[in-house]
């Protein structure tokens, strides 16, 4: 069974997930419990890498026949690991990916948070809950280690999925050319969530491949469980699972009430491995998607905005003017592929339709974010470097002109991003000295500049008006969306308090315009 350690990791991670959520739920968020189960799940990634030690010599022994390449991965991976080490800036993760499981771990339970701050909680968080023991055990720099994780795992699966079209060689050139993406290194510093996406949404295609191929059941059951982990992920993983069974519809021989029943239990075993956090959503919100489909985030889709060409202007401005820019690589290889097309075996249209499904119903998401498309740029790679195996000599050299001086370009470009960890890294400057120059105060972050407002109110719980990202917040709290009353010793808002009637002012932060009142 081919990829088998890749799809051990994979069922493991999701399994532990699911671990964390129902100790959550049970309120069993301790250290004891979370601290015995990563010690038995980090014993299991032992015995996985010793069973399967075959494939790991494998990697080993492709990164030394493809040392250029090897190379090259090796430098984007260094620079990836710099932004890594450093303090986490990023909006998301400030505002709830890191917030939501620290007031979890506070709380040593799962609860739906109310209110208009944190809403995301009621969501399915497949890797979300990686980050409780991360948090727990950890701090940013750990959850930010897990994701940058995920995105080298993805990149393995873009290899394997290569490997199934093109020789060893080609396909390392296509694992390149994904993980040089300046949007994969953007999302591989970050405490997001979306490389872990990534990962299971390109494992479940490259499973869904492995059944077209071999016709071995075992793969499609795989397929539909890793297509559940990516939903379970992100809502947006359904993307990958309507693509899939498109792909079953016209691409699966056999008579049509078996496919009609193999399709129903491809859907029904993904949609059971989201079940649990559907159920969460129903009990805590009374919906399912909470809190897509509410007046909070209107999700609604009108057939009558299907404008096909305002798609593919759409599509190629996703490709050329991103804010945060994928590889202009599949653009320059476009071409090659659409040429390359008639004449291509069916595995190769199998792997195009694939794409095309998953970007058409990009162009329907409400927000067209360029970090929404990583699931499908491992696809994207496999079908550029084939187009560029099936040209010319004349074009391949063409061709591998524009992949170096973009591998060059985005190393610089990533490499100059990440400078400014350099000087925390190498304890030039201090954590608060970096945050305080990098984090936007007037966007929505919080820092305790002085550790003044830690000391005053010392274990007392504050009010806090007017903030939106509360993750460095090293002080317990209740923010006013969820807040019940206003029976607290201390209001921390952002700007003068509107109605201080019982309150003084006590301490002002210029910097980051926040103001403290104690209760008279």
């Amino acid at each position: 069974m081919q990829g088998r350690l890749l799809f051990s990791i994979a069922i493991l991670i999701g399994i532990y997930s699911y671990f964390v959520f129902f100790a959550g739920l049970f309120g069993n968020l301790n250290k004891s419990v979370i601290g015995a189960s990563l010690i038995i799940i980090f014993a299991a990634i032992l015995v996985f890498l010793f069973v399967y030690k075959e494939s790991v010599v494998s990697i080993y022994i492709q990164a030394k026949k493809n040392s250029f390449y090897f190379l090259i991965l090796l430098f984007c991976i260094s620079v990836n690991l710099i932004g890594v080490i450093g303090p986490e800036l990023g909006f998301d993760a400030l505002w709830y990916h890191l917030v939501i499981p620290k007031l979890f771990i506070e709380w040593e339970s799962i609860n739906f948070i109310r209110g208009g701050l944190l809403y995301y909680s009621a969501m399915p968080k497949l890797v979300d809950m990686l980050y409780i023991p991360a948090l727990m055990f950890g701090n940013e720099l750990t959850v930010k280690f897990i994701h940058f994780l995920f995105g080298i795992l993805t990149t393995v699966v873009t290899y394997k999925i290569a490997n199934l079209f093109l020789d060893k060689k080609w396909s390392y050139l296509a694992a390149v050319v994904f993980y040089s993406n300046l949007v994969v290194g953007w999302m591989s510093i970050t405490g997001y969530i979306d490389l872990g996406r990534a990962f299971f949404g390109t494992l479940s295609i490259y499973s869904f491949l492995l059944f077209y191929k071999t016709k071995d059941f075992r793969y499609f059951f795989l397929s539909s469980i890793l297509a559940g982990f990516e939903v379970a992920t992100k809502f947006l993983g359904f993307s990958t699972l309507i693509s899939l069974v498109l792909a079953y519809v016209f691409f699966i021989d056999g008579r049509m009430f078996l496919k009609i029943k193999n399709i129903i239990l491809y859907v029904l075993i993904s949609v059971a491995v989201v079940t649990p956090w559907l159920i969460f959503s129903y009990i805590s919100t009374n919906h399912l998607f909470y809190p897509f489909f509410t007046d909070i985030y209107p999700s609604g889709v009108s057939i009558l905005s299907f404008n096909p060409l305002l798609i593919l202007k759409d599509t190629i401005g996703l490709f050329l003017f991103s804010a945060d820019p994928i590889s202009p690589i599949y653009l320059i290889f476009l071409p090659i592929i659409v040429f390359h097309f008639k004449s291509s075996s069916k595995n190769i249209k199998l792997l195009i339709f694939i794409l095309a499904i998953n970007l058409l119903i990009w162009n329907f998401v409400p927000q067209k974010n360029s970090r929404f498309i990583i699931p499908y740029l491992p696809i994207f790679s496999v079908l550029a470097i084939w187009g560029l195996s099936v040209s010319t000599k004349n074009l391949q050299k063409i061709g591998y002109i524009f992949l170096y001086f973009t591998f060059i370009l985005n190393i610089i470009y990533r490499g100059v991003a990440n400078f400014k960890y350099v000087p925390v890294i190498l304890v030039l400057e201090s954590k608060k000295e970096f945050l305080v120059q990098n984090l936007n105060f007037d966007f929505g972050d919080y820092l305790d500049v002085e550790n003044k407002v830690e000391r005053i109110v010392k274990d007392e719980k504050v009010l806090i008006k007017g903030i939106h990202n509360l993750y460095y917040v090293d002080f317990s709290f209740d923010h006013e969306s969820w807040a019940k009353g206003d029976n607290y010793s201390y209001i921390l808002t952002r700007g003068e308090l509107e109605d201080k009637n019982g309150y003084n002012l006590i301490y002002i932060d210029l910097i980051t315009n926040t103001y403290l009142y104690e209760k008279n």
